[in-house]
């Protein structure tokens, strides 16, 4: 009844209320009462990089960050703006560098995106910081990372392969966790990982079972 598509990949609400719905085919705002959906639009920059919508969350300012298949990007919900970020800087490898599986944003107002060949650092307006190619931070050419999240403190940690690193920002570089890539290596792909204030880490994996680590 007006909701963009049947397969979700996040809700969240703004701060008047609305519903903002992603969807693997566009996005969707409700009311209450009916739905707005949004798609890409050939021709215009003012549109989602992609319908195809990995992951969504809420930005401090109502602004929507999403991670699509055609780019990263982020939706002012009150001006209704898109910033846009697409990696231009391999054409033959344009479609695996902004096949973004997701993002994360971290206590320092910076954004962090993943894509099927590289990671990203954006300041809190999606200008690009920083990035690493997969190669340099796995321990395998064929690795890529699939999952960017927070520690506790505030920090980020990325899985990639089957190793966790964790961000060190004076040095700006990544370190092994070996404590974590202990503890998650024997139960297979992670699909969620997050860590209590006390330290406690949960970990979901593919097996539909959930685990807690201290």
């Amino acid at each position: 009844d007006g909701l963009a598509y049947n397969q979700l990949s996040g809700v969240v609400q703004d701060s008047r209320g609305f519903l903002w719905i992603a969807t693997f085919d566009g996005l969707s705002r409700y009311d209450g009462t009916s739905f707005q959906s949004y798609y890409h639009q050939v021709g215009t920059d003012n549109t989602l990089p992609s319908n195809q919508i990995a992951t969504m969350s809420l930005l401090p300012g109502d602004r929507l960050l999403m991670a699509t298949f055609g780019g990263v990007c982020i939706l002012d919900t009150r001006s209704m703006h898109f910033r846009v970020f697409q990696d231009r800087t391999h054409a033959d490898y344009y479609a695996y560098n902004n096949n973004f599986l997701g993002t994360c944003a971290d206590s320092s107002h910076h954004i962090w995106a993943y894509s099927r060949t590289t990671l990203y650092l954006f300041d809190d307006s999606l200008r690009l910081l920083k990035s690493w190619y997969n190669p340099e931070i796995a321990r395998h050419p064929y690795e890529y990372v699939n999952k960017v999240f927070l520690t506790s403190s505030g920090g980020v940690a990325i899985i990639i392969g089957d190793t966790v690193r964790r961000y060190l920002y004076p040095v700006g570089r990544f370190v092994v966790d070996s404590a974590l890539t202990r503890a998650i290596r024997p139960h297979g792909d992670v699909t969620f990982i997050m860590q209590s204030h006390h330290g406690l880490w949960w970990i979901k994996v593919h097996s539909d079972s959930l685990y807690n680590y201290s």
